[in-house]
């Protein structure tokens, strides 16, 4: 029998709640008592009590109205209630139990077999209250565990992970790439102590997220000051090397209202990429390729302040950007390529 519960005993009746209050106490419950039914849905809603032992004639609220308050509150509807009355008819019977009730005694009642009902019905009510715990730990482990995949994964990628246990490297055409790096990191991270270092990274990481949300950029990842996002992966994009460079003359502007002190340069290409997810534990989704590359050669060619793009990027957004082009210029296993600097949006 279930030990220390709190059982409300509603009876209009003086000597029936002083005859139920003792044999409560002998079995080492609490007694909490209501004599009428509006008094015992207040003590239920200010208590919340283990168990009811409920009576059906009383004035003002009988206990088939109490029984079908309760209920109906969803709050409330799983307290197992024990119906104790004189009225000796099988439809009373019936009614209480299709309405809810989880058993039915006749007074006079019987001690032993009340207290073995008690404790029957505790002994489930602690059963379903561990079981409905157990039901809510696991929701919330869940919906953990789904967050987690879809901050490490594109959501249609993450879809498909849970549904088939894996992502199926793919090819995508005219994905626009941005990579961004910290100048002077480095000799920052030496100068610096910890806290202040992932202190910064936590702010430029809030503005960088909050405005490759903005402009429908995926984050692909992170790897200390280099931040890598493309435009187009998630679903298509009418211009996807303009939501790269508006996005990164924002990130721009972010940056420099820091207190850190950082500078950032940033780079655009577009073209065929491929996208994947590595790993089995621990999954790192990742997108490959010469355009990533080219993205990455534009980044290092870059200037704090300004978006630098590949002559290919800048088709895409010379109506709607002022800039210039820097000429031929060597790029590190590319030979000599044109590149372009996004100063500021026109409209």
């Amino acid at each position: 029998m279930s030990t220390g519960a709190n059982i409300l005993i509603v009876d209009d009746n003086e000597s029936n709640r002083k005859v139920l209050q003792d044999l409560i106490i002998s079995n080492g419950h609490t007694p909490l008592v209501a004599e009428n039914g509006y008094a015992a849905l207040s003590r239920i809603r200010q208590q919340q009590p283990d168990l009811i032992l409920l009576d059906i004639t009383m004035p003002e609220m009988d206990g088939f109205e109490v029984l079908e308050r309760l209920k109906a509150d969803k709050t409330f509807s799983t307290i197992p209630v024990i119906m104790i009355s004189s009225i000796d008819d099988m439809a009373s019977i019936v009614r209480c139990i299709e309405i809810g009730a989880e058993d039915y005694l006749i007074k006079p009642f019987n001690r032993t077999l009340l207290n073995a009902r008690i404790g029957n019905s505790l002994a489930k009510k602690t059963a379903s209250d561990q079981e409905l715990k157990f039901r809510e730990q696991l929701e919330k482990e869940k919906e953990l565990s789904e967050n987690l995949l879809h901050a490490i994964l594109p959501h249609k990628f993450a879809e498909e992970l849970r549904t088939f246990g894996e992502v199926r490297p793919r090819r995508h055409e005219n994905i626009a790439i941005l990579m961004s790096d910290i100048v002077g990191f480095t000799p920052y991270c030496e100068s610096h102590t910890p806290e202040e270092l992932f202190s910064n990274l936590q702010k430029i990481s809030d503005h960088f997220e909050t405005i490759f949300d903005k402009h429908q950029l995926e984050k692909i990842n992170a790897v200390g000051d280099a931040f890598m996002a493309a435009a187009g992966l998630e679903k298509p994009l009418r211009n996807p090397v303009l939501n790269c460079v508006q996005a990164g003359l924002e990130l721009q502007a972010a940056v420099k209202t820091m207190s850190s002190g950082w500078q950032i340069r940033i780079g655009v290409h577009i073209g065929p990429i491929i996208a994947g997810v590595i790993g089995r534990k621990k999954f790192l989704y990742t997108v490959l390729g010469d355009t990533v590359n080219i993205a990455s050669r534009m980044e290092s060619n870059g200037k704090p302040g300004l978006v630098c793009v590949s002559a290919a990027a800048w088709e895409k957004v010379a109506d709607f950007c002022n800039g210039e082009s820097q000429g031929m210029v060597a790029v590190k296993g590319k030979g000599e390529m044109e590149i372009y600097y996004a100063y500021e949006m026109t409209g």
